[in-house]
C-alpha cells in the first residue's frame, strides 16, 4: 500500500515513496492499470487536438480583439499583439489614403490609429457579415461592420510570422 503523498515544500508539488510505489506498480493491480491506460488511450489524441488551439482558432481572436467595445486597451492590444513591423511593414489605405509602416514609423502609427479611432471610443463595433479565408501562412479577414455611429466595410490581410502568431500586413477602411 501507498503512503500517504507528501508535499514538497520548496516546490509546492506531491512527493510519493518510490519504493512503495515501485512495490505497488508491481503488484497485482498492474493489469488494471494497464488496462485503464488502454481503455484511455483512444482519448488522448482527441483529448489533445480538444486542447490545442489551431489558425482558425487565431483568427477568431483576431476578429474577437478588432471587434466588440472600443477602448484604449483594446486598441493598445491589437496594436503590441497583431503588428510585428519589424519583421512585416503595415500597408493601410483609410477612404483612399495610403500608408506604409515600417518599424521605424511605430510611434506615428499608433498616434494615427489613437486618433481615428477617438470619435469611436466607448461605442460598440459589431459584424454585420464576415468572410474569411486561410490559405497555408495568409489570411483574408473581410468584414462588414455596424455600430453606434458608423458603418463600413474594412479588410485585414494576415501573413503568419511564425507557428503561433499572426500579424497585419494590409489593413483597408471603406464605405
Amino acid at each position: 500500500m501507498l503512503t500517504k503523498p507528501k508535499i514538497c515544500p520548496r516546490h509546492a508539488r506531491i512527493m510519493w515513496d518510490m519504493p512503495k510505489l515501485a512495490q505497488a506498480l508491481g503488484s497485482p493491480r498492474r493489469p488494471i492499470m494497464f488496462a485503464l491506460f488502454l481503455a484511455c488511450s483512444p482519448l488522448l489524441p482527441w483529448l489533445l487536438g480538444a486542447c490545442a488551439e489551431d489558425d482558425e482558432d487565431r483568427i477568431e481572436a483576431f476578429i474577437a480583439a478588432v471587434t466588440g467595445e472600443v477602448t484604449t486597451e483594446r486598441i493598445d492590444h491589437v496594436l503590441n499583439t497583431y503588428l510585428a513591423l519589424e519583421q512585416r511593414p503595415l500597408s493601410t489605405t483609410v477612404l483612399g489614403d495610403m500608408r506604409l509602416y515600417r518599424a521605424e514609423d511605430k510611434p506615428r502609427l499608433h498616434d494615427s490609429v489613437h486618433q481615428r479611432l477617438q470619435r469611436l471610443l466607448g461605442s460598440k463595433v459589431k459584424i454585420l457579415r464576415r468572410h474569411v479565408a486561410i490559405k497555408d501562412d495568409k489570411a483574408r479577414v473581410e468584414l462588414q461592420l455596424f455600430g453606434d455611429s458608423v458603418m463600413g466595410n474594412v479588410i485585414y490581410e494576415l501573413s503568419k510570422l511564425d507557428k503561433a502568431r499572426w500579424v497585419m500586413s494590409v489593413v483597408r477602411v471603406g464605405n
